[in-house]
């Protein structure tokens, strides 16, 4: 089956500004998103060299760690790159759902008898023979089921380098690993930071996940304490909204992560759209704020590939 080209978007029509800090009234004038970029970042990003992981990583659930990993790739994608999504959470409705993978003939129709993340965790396959392709050219996925859940429990799993081994033998030619972590604390998510080189966190704009913050930071204080190369490279502030609460929320969050990236993701009318035709937004609402917001995001991190070359 011919596989449909990600192409970076038109123009972003709705970029939002770039800043070095944020008025004391407030983050944004006007409540005008406005992405904060610490000084000590370039705002043009260097060149990749090598391999980049990242780990989307929020130990509460809803934050959108999936919408991000499939958004953030997708961007990626566009810009050139080829990039592996590693989906860390063994849920139904997680980013092997929404982001199936293409089964050849060789692949078992059974679930269970599938090379999935399951069986890389136990040592009984590697990486690369559990990379599927996805309907995008240059995306490729490496699924979690039900099944997988069975790693949280299972006291034979203990190494936690284990995952990041395994990216390390991967002869895959991939320029980003993307790791989707599940919305609890365990194996899976230790083991998934332990194998990034960078961490971002999402954090949706709402009461509920303010009361996280102070738990979350601790746990990501402990992983960068637990591994000194880890860096918090951005906080995204998912499904971010006009209200006088995201003003407040904004500037906890500068607060609580000095050096890192934050930035606005506006919120999208057509994410559960997208979700149920197992489309990134950006190939449903190609002009939409979050398509344009994603895009700007991927281009701080990272720039498009052929000027990395």
């Amino acid at each position: 089956m011919s596989l449909t080209v990600l192409e970076p978007l038109p123009k972003l029509a709705h970029a939002q500004e770039i800043v070095r800090q944020w008025a004391p009234e407030g983050p944004y004038p006007g409540l005008r998103p406005q992405i904060l970029v610490p000084e000590h970042i370039p705002v043009v990003p260097p060149a990749l060299t090598g391999k980049r992981t990242y780990v989307i990583f929020n130990q509460k659930g809803g934050a959108g760690k999936t919408t991000s990993s499939i958004e953030l790739a997708c961007a990626f994608v566009a810009m050139g790159y080829t990039v592996r999504l590693i989906d860390g959470d063994p849920q139904n409705a997680g980013l092997t759902a929404i982001m199936p993978p293409i089964l050849g003939d060789d692949v078992p129709a059974e679930i269970e008898q599938r090379i999935t993340l399951k069986q890389v965790m136990y040592n009984k396959a590697g990486l690369d023979n559990a990379t599927y392709r996805t309907r995008y050219e240059n995306l490729y996925l490496v699924p979690s089921y039900a099944d997988c859940g069975i790693v949280e429990l299972d006291g034979r799993i203990q190494q936690e380098a284990r995952l990041r081994l395994a990216i390390a033998k991967s002869a895959a030619p991939v320029d980003i690993e993307i790791l989707d972590c599940p919305g609890s604390l365990g194996k899976l998510s230790s083991y998934a930071v332990a194998a990034a080189d960078e961490m971002l966190v999402p954090l949706q704009v709402s009461g509920v996940d303010e009361y996280s913050l102070p738990e979350t930071l601790e746990t990501v204080r402990a992983a960068q304490e637990a591994h000194p190369g880890l860096t918090v490279r951005a906080v995204m502030l998912t499904a971010w909204h006009r209200i006088d609460y995201t003003r407040d929320l904004a500037l906890t969050v500068r607060e609580q992560y000095p050096e890192s990236i934050i930035a606005p993701l506006r919120r999208s009318k057509n994410g559960a759209i997208a979700a149920k035709k197992n489309q990134p937004i950006r190939e449903v609402d190609p002009t939409g704020t979050t398509a344009s917001d994603f895009e700007q995001f991927a281009r701080l991190l990272l720039p498009p590939k052929e000027l990395s070359q």
